[in-house]
């Protein structure tokens, strides 16, 4: 059951959730006060207690929201198609659409992932298996000679070109950036493929 707080105003905890997210990725998880955050949320540091116990909470609530997000995104898009190549392309667009609009996601992951408590660490590590498990599996079926190692490693690659977008500012623009990030990681699930 929600807080009162979070009930009255919801919105509160996304920007709270957001102003830490660019704060972790511009500072770091560690250099990053709970005033810090409170202040680029437009409220006070302790008013962020009201909605997270402290800082590591926050950062929990961050990579769980990411991980169930793609996760129940990618249970959509199995239930919604049976093709698995269509399958395939959908889950790559997703997370290009995801990347592009969450670079700083990625970007604190990548940083912060090891500041994260052993047990929450864990437990996002295996909502991240099954969603990597969703793209292996619709590999697989596209060509159910490749083994699972191989469709593992290639699914990797493939999510990391699409992340590498959290290391850099892009100069081109959203829509030709999307078309070539799909374009390069449909290319390297096409490489996992025997020939």
């Amino acid at each position: 059951m929600a807080r009162a707080s979070e009930r009255v105003r919801p919105h509160r905890r996304d920007q709270i959730l957001s102003a830490a997210t660019d704060l972790f990725r511009t500072h770091g998880f560690h250099a990053v006060g709970i005033d810090d955050i409170g202040n680029a949320a437009g409220i006070t540091g302790p008013g962020v207690y009201r909605h997270f116990a402290n800082k590591q909470a926050l950062l929990v609530a961050i990579f769980d929201r990411v991980a169930d997000d793609l996760v129940r995104q990618a249970e959509r898009i199995e239930e919604d198609d049976d093709d698995p190549g269509s399958v395939l392309r959908q889950l790559v667009a997703h997370h290009v659409d995801f990347a592009l609009s969450d670079r700083a996601l990625i970007a604190v992951y990548l940083q912060e992932e090891r500041s994260l408590p052993a047990v929450d660490r864990r437990r996002i590590r295996k909502r991240q298996r099954l969603y990597l498990e969703h793209w292996v599996q619709a590999l697989l079926r596209v060509d159910p000679s490749l083994d699972d190692a191989a469709a593992l490693a290639t699914v990797h690659a493939a999510i990391h070109v699409v992340s590498s977008i959290a290391s850099y500012e892009p100069t081109l623009d959203r829509g030709r950036l999307r078309l070539l990030l799909i374009d390069l990681a449909e290319r390297v699930l096409v490489c996992g493929l025997p020939t």
